[in-house]
């Protein structure tokens, strides 16, 4: 009986993830021919008038190549690590660290991003020492911040704060976009859930559910709480 249990919830577990597959790939299709689209165009914009274009069009072109060409390779990113979670091969490679430091070296790097905001990190604390998998939380702080930067008005900062708050390393990503209408919050986290903010539907819908999993796989917890329409504010927690 014990072996017929195992071999059903094996069988269980392979239905589930090849329909996961099926999904997954439906949107993966359907998502990827927008960057794809726009990359070709500006590309192919570049190729036949390089000669007769103005060196601002071609750093124009240029930019939104650059752009899109990290929304794919973020997308791919998430594809890998919603594999990785699904088939169970999830580990934390835990090393001593400064969340702080990482914080900073994050808002640097995304700071060159071409469809960034501005970005500041703000903290009454200039180092959080703690063990983490660094990788795995670099990760979760650059799912929030595409977020961020996608629902953001141009120009309008997107803000990180860090914090110690009962006995946890706490992080906040801020932005002044429209929020999450609150009829969908309680499955943002999900797989394949996508914020339809302002109308603005996009992404895999796979950022958030990442967040998640890999907060909590280090023992931490994310939550939201913004106001709709007055920006969205997204915190996650982690043990020291």
């Amino acid at each position: 009986l014990e072996r017929n249990a195992l071999l059903e919830e094996a069988n269980r577990r392979l239905r589930e993830l090849d329909r996961l597959k099926t999904e997954l790939v439906g949107i993966v299709g359907h998502e990827l021919r927008s960057p794809l689209t726009v990359i070709n165009s500006y590309a192919s914009a570049l190729h036949d008038h390089w000669d007769k274009m103005e060196d601002e069009r071609k750093m124009e072109c240029i930019h939104h190549v650059l752009r899109e060409c990290d929304r794919l390779n973020r997308m791919v990113e998430n594809v890998l690590d919603m594999t990785r979670i699904e088939s169970e091969q999830l580990f934390l490679n835990r090393q001593p660290g400064d969340l702080m430091s990482v914080l900073e070296d994050i808002a640097r790097e995304m700071s060159m991003v071409p469809a960034s905001r501005p970005l500041h990190v703000v903290s009454s604390i200039s180092s959080l020492r703690m063990e983490a998998d660094w990788d795995k939380v670099k990760q979760v702080v650059i799912n929030l911040l595409d977020n961020a930067f996608h629902f953001s008005p141009p120009g309008e900062a997107v803000l990180i704060t860090a914090e110690l708050q009962d006995g946890m390393a706490t992080v906040r990503v801020k932005d002044r976009g429209p929020g999450f209408p609150r009829e969908s919050r309680d499955r943002l986290f999900e797989k394949f859930t996508r914020s339809k903010a302002a109308g603005m539907e996009r992404g895999l819908g796979l950022g958030l559910y990442i967040v998640r999993t890999f907060v909590e796989a280090h023992g931490g917890r994310v939550w939201i709480e913004d106001e709709e329409g007055m920006g969205a504010v997204v915190a996650f927690s982690l043990p020291l």
